[in-house]
């Protein structure tokens, strides 16, 4: 199966386009933060920034992945895509898959009117993995992860912010 998810991964990296203002799901990329694969089709999921950001609550950590879409005269962007993963659950290591439901991972789709969530549409192997991660606030993040629903449709992504608290983003 992890042969599965690395051959649509290195499909995405061949599909994607290049730098813009605006990534869009498809392969349009922001930086280094892409979006891209089957679920694409027929919605737009588009970003313009991504955000990482780490809470404690308690004896847990998570880290909450962001797509974001900033627009004209607003001030705080529109959250397209936001994965949650529980990194206290996990034994968190640099380049190792960390399945989503190991991580106690929750994962939404947020348009305009609605919180979509996905995860109870996730096969199993959907996973999250970290080439670059310390876990500390003010560190640089980055990683991909590979999402195949029960339909067979598939939502892939890379990710790179330095990663933030998230009380720092408490009203946005």
């Amino acid at each position: 199966m992890r042969w599965m998810i690395s051959i649509l991964f290195l499909l995405a990296a061949a599909c994607s386009g290049g730098d813009d203002d605006r990534g869009t799901c498809g392969g349009a990329s922001v930086g280094g933060n892409t979006l891209d694969g089957s679920y694409c089709e027929g919605l737009e999921l588009a970003f313009t920034s991504v955000r990482i950001k780490a809470q404690d609550a308690g004896d847990s950590r998570f880290v909450t992945i962001e797509y974001l879409l900033a627009e004209e005269n607003t001030t705080t962007p529109l959250k397209t895509l936001s994965i949650l993963l529980e990194t206290s659950a996990v034994n968190v290591e640099v380049n190792k898959a960390i399945p989503i439901f190991d991580a106690n991972g929750v994962v939404r789709r947020i348009d305009r009117n609605n919180m979509i969530t996905l995860t109870d549409q996730l096969e199993p192997d959907s996973q999250v993995t970290f080439t670059t991660f310390t876990g500390e606030v003010g560190s640089e993040t980055k990683g991909s992860f590979g999402f195949r629903f029960v339909n067979g449709r598939t939502l892939l992504g890379d990710f790179e912010a330095t990663m933030v608290d998230a009380r720092d983003t408490v009203g946005e």
